[in-house]
């Protein structure tokens, strides 16, 4: 009897011995059938590999432009409201245009008349022959006037010539008469100046002279008066009788010295008088020879003046008459090329000259040249849409004035429209518009992504406020600048949207995925089934037998799914992906390990069968 020396060691054994019988059944009879798992493949086939990056962006509208009147005036409708769709070439407002309908009403006239021209040079009627023989009579008639013009404006030359030179004649006797009335004159004044200056020289030699025999008459005075009155103091007291006359004789000497005096005083006062009367009739000569003068002069210079306007009216005169002349001679030429041509009108429209229906249709052509450009003014008077959209703002209303750009057509390149528009942009003009049906989505790419982006790649687009909506588009713009948005720079790639549904609004979010490599008719290979870092891997290919085979492959292009397979593979090959989660390898060792075990525990139990628990032997 075998006995334990613990209870520890017992259990022990006893765990020992249930681990060996248990194996041993396992080994013997095999796993349960339940336990086996099926094999997962994935098949080689011929088909697409696309490679693609993805980015989120918003929708927008890629039209959106602001429309302007050719021309500034006043408003005098606007035919829709903001928010409204309209159609390309739809009217959306007009300002004034009185003017531009008057001037293309004109125009129409002139064609309809041009027209009415050419058909009568192609059909001459009875209507046109009186009507071309009125012009030919107008023509003639106008060349007789223009002819009398010519002998009328020669007649008025001529008495015009023979007034003026009478004109300045009588302009040049007057300046002569006024020459030798101042030479008269002068010689007048000079005479009765000298004979003043004379009259004045003999005042002076009478005044002398005077004065001479006065002085004289004095001193006798004076003399006998003293010699009386000497002879009237020498007498003695005996002859007082004597003495009494002799005074009566000094007395009368006095009186005679004083009357003398008197007279020499009177003399030389009417000497003095004398003088100054001369003087004065000098003075007078000299300012009437001085005025005489003067006034001759400003006669000559009138004379001379006339003489000058004379001559001046003579050239005017003459030169309105040659110009007169002129003008009638030229109207002659002209009326005589009117007659000729009248008379080649009316003999091309008799003969059917080809010259004049050319003419005529050049004509028509030139006329409806000038009725195009009228009816183009007129329609720049009105505002129409260059392309289908919705109305966005609307800066006027009737009544105000408008601007305009003063260039006719739009960027839309509409010939129907009078607007002006800037895409991408509403701007500030006096109406915006935006195109619904091309919507575009503005998303940042990784600069690793958006280097391998280019223009007209395609792409899908799907939206978090459609659900199941996929929608095409292809990159229409790439950004030159980066963005950096914390710290990430990236790149704005404009991708336009392909039939978008009137459902899809500017301002969702958007998913785009751009297709940036695609191989079409290769062998592909889910990625999932190869596992590999380099341009070659080692795969599992399933053989009609169950078993497999290890393929080394060459992967060329790789793929947002799947891997093109350039080598190693054949179309209908059966890749191992896995065998019941694990690969084949895995399993196979798993297998050989537990056999292993197995064995070893089983030879353990062998090794220990002689080993009894509670038994004697």
């Amino acid at each position: 009897m075998l006995v334990f020396g613990s209870r520890r060691l017992f259990h022990l054994a006893l765990v020992v011995a249930v681990i060996g019988l248990g194996v041993g059944a396992y080994v013997a009879v095999g796993p349960p059938a339940a336990a086996k798992t099926p094999t997962t493949t994935a098949t080689v086939r011929r088909g697409v590999v696309l490679s693609s990056v993805s980015a989120t962006g918003n929708v927008s509208a890629s039209t959106q432009v602001a429309l302007n009147f050719q021309q500034s005036g006043i408003v005098t409708e606007v035919d829709v409201t903001e928010g409204q769709q309209v159609a390309a070439g739809q009217l959306l407002a007009r300002i004034q245009n009185q003017s531009e309908q008057d001037a293309l009403t004109s125009a129409q006239a002139n064609l309809a008349a041009a027209k009415v021209r050419l058909g009568e040079a192609e059909t001459p009627t009875a209507a046109t022959a009186a009507a071309d023989n009125a012009a030919l009579a107008g023509s003639q008639a106008s060349l007789s006037s223009a002819q009398s013009g010519v002998t009328n404006a020669q007649q008025s030359a001529t008495i015009d010539a023979t007034t003026s030179q009478q004109s300045l004649v009588q302009a040049q006797q007057s300046v002569t008469n006024a020459q030798a009335t101042a030479q008269m004159d002068a010689t007048q004044s000079a005479a009765a100046a000298q004979q003043a200056q004379e009259g004045v020289t003999n005042a002076q030699a009478n005044a002398a002279q005077d004065a001479t025999v006065q002085a004289t008459a004095v001193s006798q005075a004076q003399q006998k008066l003293s010699t009386d009155e000497g002879l009237a103091s020498a007498t003695t007291a005996a002859d007082q009788a004597k003495l009494a006359q002799d005074g009566s004789t000094v007395q009368q000497d006095q009186n005679a010295l004083t009357s003398a005096q008197n007279a020499q005083a009177s003399a030389a006062l009417k000497d003095q008088q004398a003088i100054q009367a001369a003087q004065n009739s000098l003075t007078n000569a000299q300012n009437s020879q001085q005025a005489s003068a003067t006034k001759d002069q400003q006669s000559i210079q009138a004379a001379q003046n006339a003489v000058i306007n004379a001559q001046n009216s003579q050239q005017s005169t003459t030169l309105k008459d040659q110009q007169a002349l002129s003008n009638a001679k030229n109207q002659v030429v002209s009326a005589q090329a009117g007659l000729a041509s009248t008379q080649a009108s009316n003999a091309s429209k008799q003969t059917g000259d080809p010259a004049t229906l050319v003419g005529d249709e050049a004509s028509v052509v030139s006329a409806q040249q000038s009725v195009d450009s009228a009816q183009q003014a007129f329609n720049d008077t009105a505002l129409t849409a260059p392309v289908a959209g919705t109305v966005g703002t609307i800066n006027g209303e009737v009544g105000v004035m408008a601007s305009g750009t003063g260039s006719s057509g739009s960027s839309s390149g509409s010939s129907s429209s009078s607007s002006t528009a800037s895409a991408g942009s509403a701007g500030s003009g006096f109406l915006t518009l935006t195109d619904l049906k091309t919507l575009q989505v503005v998303a940042g790419f990784s600069e690793t992504d958006a280097a391998k982006i280019v223009l007209g790649q395609p792409a899908t687009v799907t939206f978090n406020a459609l659900t199941g909506v996929d929608l095409q588009g292809k990159v229409s713009g790439i950004d030159t600048n980066s963005t950096t948005v914390s710290n990430v720079i990236t790149y704005n790639v404009t991708v336009s949207i392909l039939n978008a549904p009137s459902n899809l609004k500017p301002g969702m979010t958007a998913n785009v995925s751009v297709t940036t490599a695609e191989k079409d008719n290769v062998l592909e290979l889910p990625s999932s089934a190869i596992n590999a870092t380099g341009n070659t891997a080692q795969v599992q290919v399933l053989q009609p037998n169950g078993k497999t085979v290890n393929e080394t492959i060459t992967i060329g292009m790789r793929g947002d799914t799947n891997d093109e397979i350039t080598s190693g593979l054949k179309a209908g090959d059966q890749v191992v992906v896995s065998l019941g989660g694990r690969s084949s390898s895995l399993t196979n060792s798993s297998r050989t390990g537990f056999g292993g075990l197995g064995g070893g525990l089983g030879g353990g139990l062998g090794g220990g069968g002689a080993v009894r628990l509670g038994g004697g032997g």
